[in-house]
């Protein structure tokens, strides 16, 4: 892509397209670098034999956490007189994460396509936005698995060994207590922590990362505009439209990507947020296990965090798409009331005008927009309650 700039204003670069050189394999997503080679996102000719080897454990890794968690909560309904509403969104939480996984993997050659688009187009050739980036995304991922594994390890330790929830582990099969069984129940309650929270808000991030990264160049964008076109020059309109262009076909394919990801990175983070508010409403005559109440604590940290900023990022990309239009029709009306005016300059506005942006959306069921979100969560309330009223009648 051309540099919308002149040669005058070389030094203000709107986009930099790199030359093969310099080029690097990784575009500064830190430890998100390894989600995007474990299911071949990131750019390269061919994964390596470990990430292989990690990719296919993680797909058996996927497909037996939603079978175990599915017949543990299917024999504490039938045995222990579990309520069917908190064992059905267990069961419907644990299905979740595995069609996350494949909507990742279906939309796998798009999701890399658009990562290369992203790396041909460098956003601060300073590299400081980079930078600032990639330690945002270690420290929140850190942030999330040092989270998950301090609440499983603490929720592991103060399991009472005869509760009905300690021994559906090992599915009521009675063990003498010791380290042997001890370490199994551990083992297992990382799995399900993992698989359950730690996962979907990981996927989370990555789809906040991209939403961001596609707003970071629209904000450039509209700043060029602003800086560059006001003196309403034909070469530097026209340059800009055909980078105007290139963003838009990018925003469908960003649309098209990662549309289904976000639907069920929403699904997953509601899912788990009713079954646990629901927990404390059906049981707030009871006693709840600590463990419960540790995880509890751990998902309404991280499940409503993920989905906040899941929304709010790809609704920058409406607030800039909305930006960029407003000054295109600030600079044709502008353009037009000039007593002489290129027509080609006129044309170019025009077909810049015509180009509607998509909306995010998750998957064309809901926009992601900071009023639709606001919904999610009043519904989720409100279900709460509505179960609370149908308990006491």
């Amino acid at each position: 892509m051309r540099n919308i700039s002149n040669q005058q204003h070389s030094n203000e670069v709107l986009f930099v397209k790199k030359s093969k050189s310099e080029q690097k394999p990784s575009r500064g997503y830190g430890m998100l670098n390894v989600v995007l080679r474990i299911y071949g996102i990131e750019d390269s000719k061919e994964l390596p034999l470990p990430y292989k080897i990690i990719y296919h454990l993680v797909v058996v890794f996927m497909h037996l956490m939603p079978i175990y968690i599915t017949s543990r909560y299917i024999l504490l309904c039938i045995y222990f007189k579990v309520e069917v509403e908190i064992a059905c969104g267990c069961i419907i939480s644990s299905v979740c994460p595995l069609a996350l996984h494949y909507s990742i993997k279906s939309k796998r050659s798009l999701f890399k396509c658009l990562i290369n688009h992203y790396r041909k187009l460098e956003v601060d050739p300073k590299n400081t936005f980079k930078s600032r980036r990639t330690t945002k995304i270690n420290v929140i991922l850190s942030a999330i698995v040092t989270m998950s594994l301090v609440a499983a390890t603490v929720s592991t330790f103060i399991m009472a060994p005869q509760k009905q929830f300690t021994r559906s582990y090992l599915y009521f099969i009675h063990f003498e207590e010791n380290a042997l069984l001890f370490s199994i129940r551990f083992f297992a309650t990382q799995m399900i922590y993992a698989y359950l929270y730690v996962f979907p808000c990981t996927i989370a991030v990555m789809s906040s990362v991209i939403y961001h990264e596609f707003s970071e160049l629209l904000h450039r964008f509209h700043e060029s505009l602003v800086r560059h076109c006001t003196s309403l020059n034909r070469d530097k309109i026209l340059q800009h439209m055909k980078i105007h262009t290139v963003l838009f076909r990018l925003a469908h394919q960003l649309q098209d990507a990662i549309s289904s990801t976000s639907f069920f990175v929403l699904c997953t983070q509601m899912t788990v947020m009713f079954y646990t508010i629901a927990i404390f409403v059906l049981n707030k005559n009871q006693v709840i296990p600590p463990a419960l109440i540790c995880r509890s604590v751990l998902i309404l940290l991280m499940a409503p965090a993920s989905v906040v900023a899941v929304v709010l990022c790809a609704s920058r990309i409406s607030s800039c798409c909305q930006k960029i239009a407003t000054i295109i029709i600030l600079l044709r009306d502008r353009l037009i009331m000039q007593d002489f005016y290129d027509v080609d300059t006129l044309s170019c506005l025009n077909s810049m005008k015509a180009k509607q942006f998509p909306m995010m959306t998750a998957w064309c069921v809901a926009e992601l927009t900071p009023d639709v979100m606001l919904e999610m969560f009043g519904s989720l309330f409100s279900y709460s309650l509505l179960i609370l009223n149908l308990k006491k009648v």
